[in-house]
């Protein structure tokens, strides 16, 4: 044992759940008794026992209870289950090596499955080899041998996994908002919209203008433009001849309104973005899209035709006032669209979390399949995780693919997770 990783509990956990040890003439080390294992029980993810609710017949004697798994079984004393009632009920105690008597609270022994003995050691080895690989994808020389049913499973484990967790985030925006859906869409849809360079300002663009304030003049876009741009610091010291109206427009509306606070020019990012990426563009499309839809959340909610939800996203932009709207150089054309790639971005980041949010928060799961379902027909991303990806061997075919190979690098490959990831399990397998 001395060459081999030290044994942890993560792996026993696994061990245990998927059986990966010698099962004939099993025997508790205490009493040497006969044992078989007839149901492994539920892994439990809170405080109390590892596994709950198992079976297991020890001698001639069926026993239903908890399980609880250490490295060592001094672990049972140093961890003070003894003094803890929820550990009344462990009906056997699993470990790596039985190093000292453990007697239950009726002080009759604790029965004891040592597993050092009886788990081959080829696993123990490859375990170890995906624990200190430092390829940032662990089972990178074995991914190729991993049937394609694995991986599709494990990806769309991931995907599942990648949308609650946004869902989770989507929800925690929206007990802020006071259960306001709408605007929690407003304040996802403008983190969105700075494309992670400029998300930060954007979203506290959102914060300090409300969306209410927005609709009251969804019929103007001079007014929604102005409220933009001047709540986001463009237009205070701005002397622009083509933005004359708009920071007449501003000071009148920024009066009315109370609007106290602004954003400092000075935080927003330029540097090695296309003039089509600045944030001033950004910020005109965001009030063009803010301007053609009454419902945001509501049409995300109950699309049909996924082109059609695009159309919300295809807008021009005018260039003729914005040539001047800060120092750096923009571009010479008269329009600036609104590109597919930055929609098909919007949909995943906004869209398809919306969906999967409202799904959890009213227990429908159709919506989080229709979220699926739209990130099926997206384009998938290209980014340095989705590349390397492709080093692989797996291309992504869409967004679901995609989206879900990103989740499965940071959340699984990063974070050396194997044990918990249909792959590595059946690496190890």
């Amino acid at each position: 044992m001395a060459a081999i990783e030290p044994i942890s509990e993560k792996l026993l956990f696994y061990i245990w759940q998927f059986q990966r040890f010698e099962r004939k003439n099993l025997a508790t080390k205490t009493e040497n008794l006969p044992l078989q294992i007839v149901h492994v029980g539920q892994y439990n993810t809170n405080a109390g026992p590892d596994f709950l609710e198992a079976k297991v017949k020890i001698g001639d004697v069926l026993w239903a209870g908890n399980i609880e798994i250490h490295v060592k079984s001094s672990d049972w004393l140093s961890h003070k289950h003894g003094q803890n009632k929820a550990f009344d009920n462990v009906i056997l105690h699993v470990v790596w090596e039985n190093d000292v008597e453990i007697k239950q609270t009726n002080g009759q022994k604790m029965p004891v499955l040592e597993l050092k003995n009886i788990v081959n050691m080829a696993l123990l080895h490859q375990y170890r080899h995906l624990m200190t690989n430092r390829e940032p994808i662990p089972c990178f020389e074995k991914f190729g041998e991993v049937p394609e049913i694995t991986k599709m499973h494990m990806l769309e484990r991931a995907l599942v996994n990648r949308l609650e967790r946004k869902a989770e985030m989507v929800l925690a925006m929206l007990e802020t908002n006071q259960g306001n859906w709408e605007e929690t869409t407003y304040q996802l849809l403008a983190k969105a919209m700075g494309f992670g360079l400029n998300a930060i300002p954007f979203e506290r663009l959102a914060q300090i203008l409300p969306l209410k304030i927005l609709q009251k003049h969804d019929d103007n876009i001079l007014a929604m433009e102005a409220l933009i741009l001047g709540t986001a610091g463009f237009l205070e010291n701005n002397n622009n001849k083509n933005l004359v109206n708009h920071k007449k427009e501003y000071q009148f509306l920024k009066a009315k309104y109370a609007i106290n606070y602004q954003i400092n020019e000075h935080e927003w990012k330029f540097m090695r973005l296309r003039p089509a990426n600045f944030p001033t563009v950004r910020l005109a499309q965001f009030a063009q899209i803010l301007q053609g839809s009454k419902s945001l959340f509501s049409y995300f909610l109950l699309f049909e035709n996924w082109e059609s939800l695009k159309e919300i996203f295809r807008v021009k932009t005018a260039n003729n006032w914005l040539s001047d709207i800060s120092e750096n150089e923009t571009n010479k054309l008269k329009f600036i669209n609104f590109g597919e790639t930055s929609i098909d971005i919007i949909l995943i980041n906004v869209v398809a979390p919306i969906l999967a949010a409202y799904s959890l928060k009213k227990n429908e799961p159709n919506y989080m399949e229709k979220a699926m379902n739209l990130l099926e027909k997206i384009k998938p991303e290209n980014n340095k995780i989705t590349r390397f990806w492709e080093t692989l061997g797996f291309k992504a075919q869409n967004a679901f693919e995609g989206q879900a190979s990103i989740e499965l690098f940071n959340e699984f490959c990063q974070k050396k997770a194997c044990l918990n990831c249909n792959i590595g399990a059946n690496i190890l397998k």
